[in-house]
């Protein structure tokens, strides 16, 4: 009976053993740059799904969260035609006014996404 109750709980402990073993895979924190193309995308998802007032704001956002990158420059331009989008034809004038001629000609001339 012992010899029998021994060899139950060797196997027992042989097949727990070798059972696979799981690994933490370590995730780093994301840039501030690919954060703030995450917010771009989602912006450019409420564009197009029609909610102009929503994407605006997230246009902003990329553009307070990088304000000298490439991505600010296409997030005010979008502001602007988000507002547009949303019949603010006055805000989207003065949206438009404020992005900065340097850089601007090879902004329009690329595609925005």
């Amino acid at each position: 009976m012992n010899k029998q109750l021994l060899i139950l709980l060797l196997s027992a402990f042989i097949l727990f053993s070798c059972s696979e073993k799981k690994v933490d895979k370590v995730l780093s924190e994301p840039s501030e740059m690919e954060i703030a193309e995450n917010i771009y995308d989602e912006a450019v998802k409420a564009l197009e799904s029609g909610d102009a007032y929503y994407a605006q704001k997230k246009f902003n956002e990329v553009e307070s969260l990088m304000p000298q990158s490439e991505w600010a420059s296409k997030a005010s331009l979008m502001t602007g035609y988000a507002d547009y989008s949303r019949s603010a034809y006055s805000q989207a004038i003065f949206t438009l006014k404020r992005i900065s001629p340097i850089g601007t000609n090879e902004l329009l001339t690329t595609r925005i996404k």
